[in-house]
C-alpha cells in the first residue's frame, strides 16, 4: 500500500487520498450524515500520511510532516473531536521525519530545529515524551549534526533527560551508541558498564527504566 511504499509518487497519493476523504466527509456532513460517514479521516489517517513522508527520499519531509501535524492540531483545537487529536505516536512520527532527512547542511539544521520544536509541542499538548521520543531525538542529533562538541552536548542533554524521566530502553541505548562518540557514550553509560567499559543490560539502574512499561 502507499502507506508503506518508498515510491516517490506515494506522498502525492497519500495527500490526494486524504483530500478526497475530507471532501467526501464534508459532503456527508452537509447532508446530515456525519455520524454515519465511513470516510471521515482519523488521526491514524493523518499519521499514516506523515509516515509516508518519513520513508520518502524528499528532503523537505520535515516541513511536510510538520504541515500535516499543524493542520490536524488546528482542526482538533477548533472541533475538539477526539478522533483527530494528535497522539504521542503522531508527534514521534514527525520527529522521525526530521531524523531521516538526508539533505544538505542547511536542510539538516532546519530538520533538527523542527524535531526539537515538535518535542516541545508534545509537552505543550499535555503529553509526555516516551522512549521512542527520546531515541528518535538522539537519532536525529546523530544523523543531522557532524561529529563534534555540539552533537555531544545535544545527545548528552537528551539522554540525561531520558534517564531522569525513566525511559531508557534498548532503543535509546542503541541510538546513543550510534550517535555519541566513544568518550561521551561511556561517560553517560558509566553506571551500566564494568571497569573495562563493557555495557551490561542487567546493570542499568532501575530509575533509568522505571517508566518504560508506560508505552503510550
Amino acid at each position: 500500500s502507499w502507506a508503506k511504499s518508498r515510491d516517490s509518487r506515494s506522498t502525492t497519493k497519500a495527500e490526494e487520498l486524504i483530500t478526497m476523504m475530507e471532501e467526501m466527509y464534508e459532503e456527508d456532513r452537509k447532508n446530515g450524515n456525519a455520524s454515519k460517514s465511513s470516510v471521515k479521516p482519523s488521526i491514524r489517517t493523518y499519521t499514516a500520511a506523515m509516515g509516508v513522508w518519513v520513508r520518502s527520499r524528499d528532503n523537505t519531509k520535515p516541513q511536510r510532516a510538520l504541515r500535516i501535524l499543524k493542520k490536524v492540531s488546528d482542526m482538533y483545537k477548533v472541533s475538539h473531536d477526539e478522533a483527530i487529536k494528535p497522539t504521542l505516536f503522531t508527534y514521534n512520527v514527525a520527529i522521525d521525519a526530521c531524523a531521516m532527512c538526508n539533505g544538505n547542511t542547511e536542510q539538516q539544521n532546519e530538520a533538527l530545529k523542527i524535531a526539537f520544536a515538535v518535542n516541545k509541542a508534545i509537552t505543550a499538548s499535555k503529553l509526555e515524551p516516551n522512549h521512542i521520543t527520546y531515541s528518535t531525538l538522539i537519532k536525529a542529533a546523530g544523523r543531522l549534526l557532524p561529529q563534534g562538541e555540539q552533537r555531544s552536548e545535544v545527545v548528552s542533554a537528551v539522554f540525561k533527560k531520558c534517564q531522569n524521566k525513566g525511559y531508557v530502553d534498548t532503543n535509546v541505548i542503541k541510538a546513543l551508541e550510534q550517535a555519541a562518540d566513544r568518550t561521551t557514550y561511556y561517560n553517560l553509560m558509566e553506571k551500566a558498564c564494568d571497569r573495562n567499559g563493557h555495557f551490561h543490560q542487567e546493570e542499568i539502574p532501575r530509575e533509568w527504566t522505571k517508566n518504560i512499561s508506560n508505552r503510550g
